[in-house]
């Protein structure tokens, strides 16, 4: 899921980290245990989407970049991306494009959950 909401690597980890935090802050609040698995997803998406609003509120700042730093980083990243499946980052690619709503759709739908209880 932080793959599909946050596209670096270091957005990728604070994320994970504050779908962590609000599901332990909201842990004592479920009550039906038999539907744990709906509500961790109902947080994970919810805490995404806030956090891409967030995000994109701040997007208008600028990072300044060293050349030889910025082309270092680059030429890792390729070298990263070789060795990755090209399949795989094309659907995540594909599912970084979607709006919040489908993309908390199709990753419920890939985590095989069904149509009752993305509902």
């Amino acid at each position: 899921m932080c793959r599909a909401y946050a596209w670096n690597s270091a957005d990728q980890d604070d994320l994970y980290q504050e779908i962590l935090f609000q599901i332990w802050r909201g842990l004592p609040g479920l009550k039906e245990k038999q539907f744990a698995d709906t509500w961790l997803y109902r947080v994970a998406i919810n805490t995404a989407i806030s956090f891409v609003r967030k995000r994109a509120s701040g997007a208008l700042r600028v990072i300044h970049f060293e050349h030889a730093n910025l082309t270092r980083t680059i030429e890792s990243r390729q070298t990263t991306e070789e060795h990755t499946d090209n399949r795989i980052a094309d659907l995540y690619t594909a599912i970084y494009k979607l709006d919040p709503l489908e993309k908390a759709l199709i990753t419920l739908f890939l985590e095989d959950f069904t149509y009752e209880q993305m509902a």
